[in-house]
């Protein structure tokens, strides 16, 4: 992970629930914490691969429609700036 951050790279969460320690929202939330706290908030972004899983985790598992969940559970506890990097802006 740490060359990851020293080639400006980016790692993006899965909403696999394999992939996560649980199936929920805040399993998401918690993955991104973790990679944030030692990537760095700008090497994060989401790969919810919803077309390369049968089953995501429950609360985001109907597809983008359901993307204002995890920003709210983003929100609280990351700044609507570092928000907007995780949910685009580092991909873009």
């Amino acid at each position: 992970l740490p060359l990851v951050r020293e080639n400006g790279g980016l790692v993006m969460v899965p909403f696999h629930p394999p992939f996560l320690c649980g199936d929920s929202v805040l399993a998401v939330v918690e993955h991104i914490s973790f990679l944030a706290r030692h990537l760095g908030i700008r090497h994060v972004g989401l790969g919810s691969d919803y077309d390369g899983i049968p089953k995501g985790v429950r609360g985001l598992h109907t597809g983008v429609d359901a993307y204002p969940v995890l920003v709210d559970a983003l929100l609280e506890r990351f700044s609507p700036s570092d928000v907007a990097l995780v949910i685009g802006g580092n991909f873009l």
